[in-house]
């Protein structure tokens, strides 16, 4: 297996030509609910996820307008399946490459409010296609239950104005919470240092 850094895997998915599909192992921090009294936050408890995805230059727009169109639903007065509008990403924007075509990275400026200090963090915007395993581990890295772990996880409504029965599913991680991708035939090992 080979090892990218992280500018050497921007580097990789800038390159990447249209929307190919990729397997992800990813570390992250769930959004428990209850502040800094939920006992999942408390013990520092994260999540283990192997995640097939779609990667690249997927449209989240177009692929909701396929389901639609899929589905039939919803349709206006006429019989005519309703065109989907996304929101406008808030928090980020999507890169481009040489090219000038949109890819699937987001850049994310966030600035210390005490010392005005600008971060710049990178995300991998990815089109959920199956989760395969995922697991939750507190910070002594011990099993945690997944039904303890859940019972802390807001209630999602999955794509709640698509207006489909099968919600795209899009997600952006964090890169340094990608810890291996497998794509265009191969597998890297990502490293943060």
């Amino acid at each position: 297996m080979k090892t990218l850094n992280l500018e050497q895997l921007q580097e990789k998915l800038m390159g990447l030509k249209g929307a190919p599909f990729a397997t992800i192992l990813a570390r992250t921090t769930p959004q428990f609910v209850g502040g800094k009294q939920c006992p999942m936050i408390q013990r520092g408890v994260r999540k283990l996820a192997l995640v097939n995805v779609m990667i690249g230059s997927w449209s989240y727009e177009n692929a909701v307008n396929n389901e639609r169109l899929r589905e039939g639903k919803p349709a206006d007065e006429t019989g005519a399946v309703e065109y989907f509008t996304p929101l406008e990403r808030s928090w980020g924007k999507q890169l481009h490459n040489e090219a000038a075509k949109l890819v699937g990275i987001i850049r994310h400026e966030k600035t210390d409010k005490k010392t005005k200090v600008i971060t710049v963090h990178y995300y991998l915007k990815t089109r959920i296609i199956k989760s395969l395993k995922y697991n939750y581990y507190d910070a002594d890295g011990n099993h945690v239950p997944k039904a303890e772990a859940e019972k802390y996880l807001p209630k999602r409504t999955e794509g709640r104005r698509q207006q489909v029965d099968k919600p795209v599913r899009e997600r952006d991680y964090t890169m340094q919470n990608i810890k291996t991708i497998w794509m265009e035939g191969e597998a890297y090992a990502i490293s943060v240092d």
